[in-house]
Formats: C-alpha cells, sequence, structure tokens
C-alpha cells in the first residue's frame, strides 16, 4: 500500500466489503476465496482504498472498523482500523446473534450517507412477484406464485403443477428453500440443501404441511410452480440475468451466468458457475 493510501485522502474513496466471518478467516489463514480477490485486483488498479470485513469488526462507539486489508510491505493479509467507508458493498449477512448490531450499524451508514454498491436488505419474494405482476409483458413469464396461509393453498398447487417451490419471503443463500414433488403412486417428496442435500417422504398432505411449518417456523413463505429448467446429468441449470446502471444512468445487462447446481440439488445456489459463453460452447 502506497503513502497515498495510507493517508487515507479525501480524493480517494475507501470501500468496505461486508463479507461472512469464514470469508475473514480465510483471510486470517492467507487463503483468501478466490471471486474475492477480484476486488482487491480492481482496487489496486483504480487506487482505491479498499477493506473487508464482517459485523462483528465494526465498533460503533469509536465510529471505526476492524478492517482486513493486504500489506504490501509484508505481502501478507492483516487487520487495521479504518473510517467508516464512503461506499460499501454487501458480500455476506449477519447471523442472528448480529441482528441488533447490524440495525444500528445500517441507520449509521444512512446517516452518513455511505453509498452501497447493491442492495443492503433481502427482497421479499412475495412483494416482488406482487410487484411484477402488475405489467402485463411480464405477467405471462412468471410462474404461479402464492402465498402460504393453509393447507388448502398447497393443496390448489399441488392440482395445478405437481412439482413446486416453497421459499421464505425473506429467505437467502438457498437456505430456507424446499422441492416438493407429488408422487405418481401417492405421498409426497421434499428435498433441501442444508449444508448437505436432504430428501424426505412422506404419505399425505397433512404430514407435508406439518414438515413445512417446522421447517419455516414463523417465517412466511410462498409456493411456487417449479420452472422447466435445463437437466444434466441429474443437476438443475439456471441462468440468472444480472443488471445493473451503467455511467450514464441506464440498466444494462453485466453479464449471465450459467450455475449447474449439485446433483439431485433442488437449488443452485451452492454451484458450480459458468459464463454464458462458455457454457453453451464448451
Amino acid at each position: 500500500m502506497n503513502n497515498q493510501k495510507k493517508n487515507f485522502p479525501s480524493l480517494n474513496p475507501i470501500v468496505g466489503v461486508m463479507i461472512s466471518p469464514n470469508k475473514i478467516n480465510s483471510f486470517k489463514k492467507q487463503q483468501p476465496y478466490e471471486k474475492l480477490l477480484v476486488l482487491k485486483h480492481a482496487s489496486d488498479k483504480t487506487n482505491v482504498i479498499m477493506f473487508y470485513f464482517c459485523i462483528k469488526d465494526v465498533n460503533l462507539k469509536r465510529k471505526k472498523i476492524l478492517g482486513t486489508y493486504f500489506n504490501e510491505d509484508h505481502q501478507m493479509w492483516q487487520k487495521k482500523e479504518f473510517p467508516f467507508p464512503n461506499i460499501i458493498y454487501k458480500r455476506g449477512i449477519a447471523t442472528g446473534a448480529y441482528k441488533d448490531i447490524t440495525l444500528l450499524f445500517k441507520r449509521e451508514l444512512k446517516k452518513r450517507k455511505v453509498k452501497p454498491l447493491n442492495y443492503q436488505f433481502r427482497f421479499d419474494k412475495w412483494e416482488v412477484y406482487e410487484n411484477l405482476k402488475q405489467y402485463d409483458e411480464l405477467t405471462p413469464h412468471l410462474p404461479v406464485t402464492t402465498i402460504y396461509k393453509t393447507p388448502k393453498d398447497l393443496l390448489d398447487m399441488f392440482n395445478i403443477t405437481d412439482k413446486i417451490y416453497i421459499k421464505a419471503c425473506r429467505g437467502g443463500q438457498g437456505k430456507q428453500v424446499i422441492r416438493a414433488i407429488k408422487l405418481p403412486d401417492g405421498g409426497y417428496e421434499y428435498s433441501y440443501f442444508l449444508n448437505k442435500l436432504h430428501i424426505y417422504r412422506v404419505k399425505s398432505l397433512t404430514k407435508l404441511v406439518k414438515e413445512l411449518l417446522a421447517f419455516f417456523r414463523n417465517d412466511k413463505f410462498i409456493l411456487q410452480q417449479a420452472i422447466d429448467l435445463i437437466n444434466i446429468d441429474q443437476s438443475i441449470v439456471d441462468l440468472r440475468a444480472e443488471v445493473q446502471k451503467n455511467g450514464q444512468g441506464h440498466i444494462t445487462f453485466a453479464g449471465i451466468p450459467v450455475r449447474i447446481s449439485q446433483r439431485n440439488s433442488p437449488i443452485t445456489t451452492h454451484a458450480t458457475s459458468y459464463t454464458f459463453n462458455h457454457f453453451f460452447e464448451k
């Protein structure tokens, strides 16, 4: 790190990248994730001050953050105090134990008018669906979706399709997603990925409802018709177009990554990812 960066000049924006504690530990072991190193390379090219942190690194009283950065002199990842950033890029979420601190931190960022590079809160999937279906040009492309209120909602959905996805309205990282399938010989199979793939069978809709309520606890969840995806060697494939605004304020496609799930997994969150061209050409 050069002397100009060390002095934190106002001309150089400070970017704070919020990640999970596990990823912070990977830096501590000098074995950071390759995807995070791309950000470091970008900050070097643009002469932008950047550090990584998780929510427990934030000191609200001192208005400082114990950030992780690469010490060029010692050629290793180290920690030191940084001021609150000018820009924040959220790449990880806070665990339940830090929810209160997270809320206070968000308020402080808003007070300081810190610019977010991406959405700082989880979307409500039901709210998103309700907004999208207001547009006539989008409605034909939306899977049938309803919010769960009673077992009849689940029964009505299975009368439309034999395969549905059940998702927490504010879930993330695929942790609160279940795929349920109505079996030809009666009964239901449901599966989810939580550290590993879980697959179970129940004999009745009543039993399935009981399992769903236990899984989601008090969280609201939606029922959604499964999209007919590409399948390769018992793995599902999805394409997710990523959009962002360019320098002129116009929305553009940043890329269309293609993700292949783990074998038999109902989600592609913990998956192999390819660029659009590489996947369809190779």
